[in-house]
């Protein structure tokens, strides 16, 4: 008996390498010319001719590309037309090569500019206000920047086959455009620029055209829009009365102030009379030195350009020629940093202030003692409320002696309450309880808290004294406000921000494999907590392979739902995984380790243990497992094909015992066959990777004599970590 060469079965190729000589031509000579300008979607037409040629000329573009949409036309014998349809906007180089009847060839570079169309892109224009500066760019797309912009429509009194494509070739482009709008104080630059300061509202509706700077293919296109100008706002006097206080003999100046309408503004005065010695200017001022005291109350009249009109009302005093000026004190409140000036009528300075004999100011306010400025202060942090108000009086006294008195009414309010802490309030974390208490204080006391909008978290509340308490069962960011009264049913809110986090899973484990696991098993795996979760979990379970020689990713090994990754639930309250199906683990054909690792969230938010949770698990090296032999007669013998796996990708030998049928002898009965190397090129082969280290081994005996005398062989595999385990097939 003899053994014929093991095969692993395999499509290959042969390559057959030509060489042809050459030999010299004499050359064409093709224009340099510039080709013509294309445009997207219109159609396109250029031609070159060669010089010097014989014959059919053969055209061929040896570098670059032509726009797409464009093709080669050769009309014989010398000339080649481009033509067709550009799809896309580019500058396209090429270069066309021209060979002739008797081989003389020549070649030249051309480019082909390729332009969109040219389309005005601006869509709407702004608004505008009567004496208001607008500015305004129209913008274009296309063509050959940069552009040029004018009024109206341009009517070039030339039409060509394309109906979608605008030129202006051949024509001049006039300055602007009969019959067109712009709101008046409006003007268009060359640029595109729409800009000015409207004088007359209303609805303005006119036509544009922009030109691109193509000299070869010049395009226009239109553009219609509408500026709406709106009137300005109405006019009203924002000088507020009263004015302030004058004095008898000293120079006096205010400027009156107002806006809205349309300017310049003209005063008068409406009725009552202004203080002696003082004069309305007609632009909106008071001037002058007052010559009689008193209080004055007068009507003033503001006209605008459009003869709008609008009316204010003052008061002016006019003080004698040394008094304190200041009629009024604003409230202050308690715990609130206060400062009043006290003004006097400008004399001689220095200026003195006191108080007069009986007075008292409010506790923790002080007045100013001397001022080189006619005006004292009144300052201080007032320790004490009075809603009546404290009465007292303060004399001031410039360095001429001269002496003035006010009395005044300052309100102090209790201090404002406030609430502490402030947001954010401290976090809280799902199913921990938790405790935080709210604060007032100034106000009158007797607080009362409520929450004023917004929700608490679930399982949170706020009492009535201000303590916000519970266990949260749902986590998230929750904004709400509080409020507090005090006795006075004076109220404050405050907002504040409440996040409560989820805690992090207990340590999981992964159930139902160990650290090690043999090869082309599915162990059924699940995924146990260490301790019950507040709310509901969900999970993944996913899976990486690193094998322990090559580089070769087994696909079988992957779960049972169909690849590597797999999710789970874990209920509230419990501590098992739920998966939709019984998962199974495929450990593979391949030597090297899996590693699994945990991700679990809650209510959106990842609450996966750091570092993720693993298992990983060793699919040690080990010797050949045969899973099959089955024996074929074959013309000259018998076949014998081994199927299995070998999980180190290798395989060093292959043994063969035959058992002999009845009443027969056999010589060479146990052969053993040297397969590393056949078994190499396999499991060098990329395809092999997609099986792992599966294979089938077809192994030809031939025989001498009847193969009826061989009843049986039984198969042996050896690799680096041992043999196998020996399957025994029938010999039909």
């Amino acid at each position: 008996m003899s053994c014929g060469r093991g095969t692993l079965r395999f499509l290959g190729c042969a390559a057959v390498l030509l060489v042809l000589g050459h030999q010299a031509f004499a050359q064409l000579t093709l224009p340099s010319a510039s080709l013509p300008q294309g445009v997207v979607s219109q159609s396109y037409f250029a031609s070159i001719s060669t010089l010097g040629s014989n014959g059919p000329t053969t055209w061929t573009v040896t570098a670059g590309s032509l726009p797409p949409g464009i093709s080669l036309t050769p009309l014989q014998p010398t000339t080649l037309e481009f033509t067709g349809t550009p799809t896309a906007a580019g500058n396209y180089s090429f270069t066309i090569r021209a060979v002739d009847a008797t081989g003389a060839s020549g070649s030249q570079s051309y480019a082909i500019l390729v332009t969109s169309l040219l389309t005005v892109t601006t869509t709407s224009l702004q608004q505008a206000t009567v004496g208001k500066t607008y500015s305004q760019q129209l913008e274009a797309t296309g063509g050959v920047p940069p552009y040029t912009w004018i009024l109206g429509v341009y009517n070039p009194g030339f039409v060509k086959p394309q109906p979608a494509l605008r030129f202006a070739r051949g024509r001049t482009r006039p300055a602007s455009a009969p019959g067109e709008s712009l709101p008046p104080g409006l003007t268009l630059s060359s640029s595109g620029q729409i800009a000015g300061s409207p004088t007359t509202s209303g609805s303005y509706t006119f036509d544009v055209t922009v030109f691109d700077s193509s000299s070869s293919f010049p395009q226009y296109a239109p553009g219609k829009f509408t500026i709406t100008v709106n009137p300005q706002s109405p006019l009203v006097i924002t000088t507020a009365s009263p004015l302030p206080t004058g004095a008898v003999g000293k120079p006096y100046s205010i400027p009156l102030r107002a806006q809205g309408g349309e300017i310049p503004y003209t005063w008068t005065l409406a009725s009552g009379a202004i203080p002696p010695g003082l004069t309305l200017g007609a632009a909106g001022s008071l001037t002058g030195t007052p010559t009689q005291a008193g209080e004055y109350t007068f009507s003033l009249t503001l006209t605008d350009l459009s003869s709008n009109t609008a009316t204010g009302t003052f008061t002016l005093v006019i003080a004698s020629s040394f008094a304190i000026t200041t009629q009024s004190l604003a409230p202050g409140a308690v715990g609130v940093a206060y400062s009043a000036q006290i003004n006097v009528t400008p004399t001689t300075g220095p200026y003195t202030f006191g108080l007069a004999q009986g007075s008292a100011l409010p506790g923790g306010l002080s007045l100013t003692a001397s001022s080189p400025t006619p005006a004292g202060t009144l300052s201080g942090t007032p320790t004490t409320p009075n809603t009546s108000g404290f009465t007292f009086t303060i004399v001031a006294t410039d360095s001429a002696n001269h002496t003035a008195s006010q009395i005044y009414t300052l309100v102090i309010t209790p201090a404002p309450i406030t609430i502490t802490p402030t947001s954010p309030l401290r976090d809280g974390t799902l199913g921990t309880a938790y405790s935080q208490q709210l604060t007032a204080t100034g106000g009158a006391g007797g607080y009362v808290f409520s929450i004023g909008s917004g929700a608490l978290p679930g399982g949170i509340t706020l009492s009535s004294a201000g303590l916000l308490s519970g266990t949260p069962t749902a986590a998230g960011g929750f904004s709400f406000t509080v409020s507090v009264a005090d006795s006075k049913q004076t109220t404050v809110t405050q907002t504040y921000q409440l996040t409560i986090g989820t805690p992090p899973v207990s340590t999981p484990t992964v159930t139902g494999v160990g650290n090690t696991a043999p090869p082309a098993q599915q162990p059924t795996i699940s995924v146990q907590l260490g301790q019950p979760y507040p709310t509901d979990l969900t999970g993944t379970i996913t899976l990486t392979f690193a094998p322990a020689t090559g580089n070769v990713d087994d696909p079988s090994i992957q779960f049972s739902t169909g690849g590597r990754s797999a999710s789970f639930t874990v209920p509230a309250g419990q501590t098992e995984a739920v998966f939709p199906a019984t998962l199974s683990l495929g450990t593979g054909t391949v030597a090297g380790t899996i590693t699994l690792t945990l991700h679990f969230e809650a209510d959106g938010q990842d609450v996966t243990p750091q570092p993720a949770p693993t298992q990983v698990i060793t699919i040690a090296p080990q010797a050949p497992v045969i899973t099959k032999v089955t024996v074929s007669s074959t013309s000259g013998g018998i076949e014998v094909d081994v199927t299995g796996f070998s999980n180190t990708r290798e395989m060093v030998s292959a043994t063969f015992t035959f058992q002999a049928a009845s009443g027969t002898t056999l010589q060479g009965g146990t052969q053993t066959i040297t397969v590393g190397p056949l078994f190499a090129t396999w499991y060098g082969d990329p395809t092999s990777a997609q099986y792992g280290s599966q294979f089938t081994f077809a192994q030809p005996f031939t025989i001498g004599g009847s193969a009826s005398g061989i009843a049986s062989v039984s198969v042996t595999l050896t690799n680096i970590q041992g043999t196998s385990a020996a399957v025994n097939a029938s010999v039909p």
